[in-house]
């Protein structure tokens, strides 16, 4: 069994992910660039293995918002799971529920391109995959 000490290290290494992925997120919501390329661009070629099409990947990069929201939400659902001792309290559903919200406003993104205000903005009047 893992030790004691050792149980919060997944939480604390996906509070991690959630930091790195909003500074992300947030590059992509203000078009930034890195390196004077645009981050939509590296984001949409990081995706390279995906088995999607160009379309589906650039709706991935357009719902990064909500994908952020659902790793957010899954990781605070994890601590206080982790923080009451396994036992499944309404703060820890309602954080699931949250994940599941998130996970089909992201797939809503990709396939209609809504709802617009998770979408950034210079990205918006982009159509969907099924639109």
């Amino acid at each position: 069994m893992i030790g004691e000490e050792f149980q919060m290290l997944p939480i604390f290494f996906m509070a991690l992910m959630v930091a790195g992925f909003a500074f992300l997120c947030w590059q992509v919501w203000r078009n930034g660039k890195i390196r004077n390329r645009p981050v939509v661009e590296i984001m949409q070629q990081a995706l390279w293995s995906a088995p999607f099409s160009d379309e589906v990947k650039r709706g991935m990069v357009r719902g990064m918002v909500a994908t952020g929201g659902m790793i957010s939400s899954l990781t605070v659902c994890l601590l206080f799971f982790r923080l009451n001792g396994g036992e499944i309290r309404l703060h820890s559903f309602l954080f699931f529920l949250g994940f599941i919200s998130f996970l089909f406003s992201h797939i809503s993104i990709i396939a209609f391109n809504f709802p617009k205000f998770l979408v950034p903005p210079h990205m918006r009047s982009e159509k969907g995959v099924l639109r």
